[in-house]
């Protein structure tokens, strides 16, 4: 009987930790305190949540000296605390830690990409040709590293469109299409197709 009821419990303790992410992963960091790659779970699951600010703190947990992480988790853990960083309009420290995981991993296109969307959104808001350069720099690499990327060759296309190469922004917008997008961002490549298309002999 106590072999069946400590079975019991041990079923039901562990049903209550698999109930959602959160508990699951506060749970895994509590009994694997120097797993980097629990932490990073438990941060994407407070993030998802809304926690963000919390979040920021389970990914920052990558630079406690004991911490147990290679070069790949490195990479992952700093492009999401770049994320949740710029989450929360931190903009100069997010750029810094997607900087962080190139440097730990030039060849995870996340980053890339992830910084590409920063400086776009940039130089649209000020106009400045600097960033639209940057922009262009880092979603190049991007689409190299994956090249079925859609939401790269889509942003290239804002790029091209807004600096007048219209070749260029009608190819990236199509390739964008096909490999499939997201409705908002789907609708806008079709808008940037359709203005091309009016504008070009």
């Amino acid at each position: 009987v106590l072999v069946t009821g400590t079975y019991i419990l041990s079923t039901y303790s562990r049903q209550k930790i698999w109930a959602s992410e959160l508990t699951l992963w506060k749970d895994a960091t509590e009994k694997s305190r120097y797993a980097c790659l629990a932490h990073n779970n438990y941060g994407v699951a407070l993030r998802k949540t809304g926690h963000t600010r919390q979040a920021i703190k389970q990914y920052l947990y990558i630079n406690e000296p004991d911490i147990i992480c290679n070069v790949n988790e490195k990479s992952l853990i700093y492009n999401n605390l770049g994320t949740a960083l710029n989450d929360i309009n931190r903009r100069n420290d997010a750029i810094r830690y997607y900087e962080y995981s190139i440097r730990y991993n030039q060849y995870y296109f996340r980053p890339h990409l992830n910084l590409g969307a920063i400086y776009l959104s940039s130089a649209l808001t000020t106009g400045s040709k600097e960033d639209f350069k940057r922009a262009e720099y880092y979603l190049n690499n991007a689409v190299q590293l994956k090249p079925g990327s859609s939401e790269s060759h889509h942003y290239l296309s804002i790029i091209y469109k807004e600096t007048g190469k219209d070749k260029l922004a009608f190819m990236h917008a199509e390739k964008a299409l096909k490999l499939g997008l997201d409705k908002p961002l789907k609708n806008d490549s079709i808008r940037i197709i359709n203005e091309l298309q009016n504008k070009m002999p």
